[in-house]
């Protein structure tokens, strides 16, 4: 099952919890991050520059800084329904599986994977 990819929106409180576990990366050239049908290897908490959605190379959407794409997707082993791109400069946290699961254990990392009614 392909979907829409989710992005959820962080406060400074869920910031800073990541940045206490996790360095941010800066990305000195364009990189793909995820495929269109594939399932993603890690998520991401954009912090500074541009991430792109695409689609059969137009671009239809760009996450707003602070947000964090691909976490469900990655947990749940759901294949993404774009591709999804970052610009060169641009600095994101990166959510490795490992590192998921270690904050997810956590009540205050809860906020990665909200509950939702989605079947």
């Amino acid at each position: 099952m392909k979907r829409t990819i989710d992005s959820l929106t962080l406060d400074q409180k869920q910031l800073s919890f990541l940045l206490d576990r996790l360095p941010p990366r800066l990305f000195r050239e364009a990189e793909e991050l995820a495929r269109d049908g594939q399932v993603p290897l890690a998520g991401y908490a954009l912090l500074k520059g541009k991430i792109t959605f695409e689609k059969k190379k137009q671009v239809l959407k760009e996450l707003d800084l602070n947000s964090v794409i691909c976490v469900r997707e990655l947990m749940q082993n759901i294949p993404l329904d774009h591709t999804i791109k970052i610009a060169p400069g641009s600095e994101a946290i990166i959510l490795d599986k490992t590192s998921v699961l270690e904050i997810l254990s956590e009540d205050e990392g809860r906020f990665l994977i909200p509950a939702t009614t989605e079947s």
